[in-house]
This record gives C-alpha cells, structure tokens and sequence, in this order.
C-alpha cells in the first residue's frame, strides 16, 4: 500500500515537473515571450504540432533582415541571401531549441545565430 502510494507521488511530481519547464529557455523564445507573441502567432494554433512558417515570421519581420555580410575567401556572404534559393527561416531560427547555421551542413561559415 505505502509503495503504491509512493510511487504515485513520484509519478506526480515528475508529470508536474515536465508540464512546467519550457522545452528550451532560450533568447529567441524569451524575445519572443517579451514581445507577447503566443504559439498562434506563430503556429497558427494554441497547441503547435508543427514548425512555424516562414510567412508568419515574415509577418512580424519583413522579407529581409538586414544582417552583417562577411568575407569567406574571395566572396562576400549573406546566409539571408542564399543561392540555392529561399530557406525556410525555422532552418536556422530555433525558437524552443537552440539556432544553427544551416549552410554549415555543407559550408563552415563562423557565424552567431540569435
């Protein structure tokens, strides 16, 4: 009796515990949680089962983002200006995980990411 109790307590506790710590604390969700921006904003649904899309980033941050273009031996780079065409924002911008440069999954650009 007292193990079920037990374990009912632990069981508890630890579903509390998921339910309440964000998947990923990171600066993008805390922009975006200043700035009031809910998951509809940006899922189109107050539960998001997938990625956001690129529309609805483009809906609060424009077609282009000015960014800081760097020198990679003889050219200039842009990662918002791709050659391989458009890429999807969430490619790079992680909300609920920390971001990556996608290029680098066949370049090696050295580049901070908010």
């Amino acid at each position: 009796m007292i193990m079920k109790y037990l374990t009912s307590i632990a069981t508890a506790a630890l579903l509390m515990f998921a339910v309440n710590v964000p998947s990923y604390a990171g600066e993008l969700a805390k922009v975006h949680e200043d700035a009031d921006v809910t998951c509809m904003d940006c899922h189109g649904t107050d539960t998001p089962t997938r990625r956001g899309k690129t529309s609805l980033c483009k809906n609060c941050h424009g077609d282009q983002i000015e960014i800081k273009e760097f020198q990679v031996e003889e050219r200039v780079v842009n990662v918002h200006k791709s050659p391989h065409g458009e890429i999807r924002c969430t490619a790079c911008h992680k909300t609920h995980e920390p971001s990556v440069l996608y290029c680098n999954d066949c370049h090696q650009y050295e580049v901070e990411l908010p």
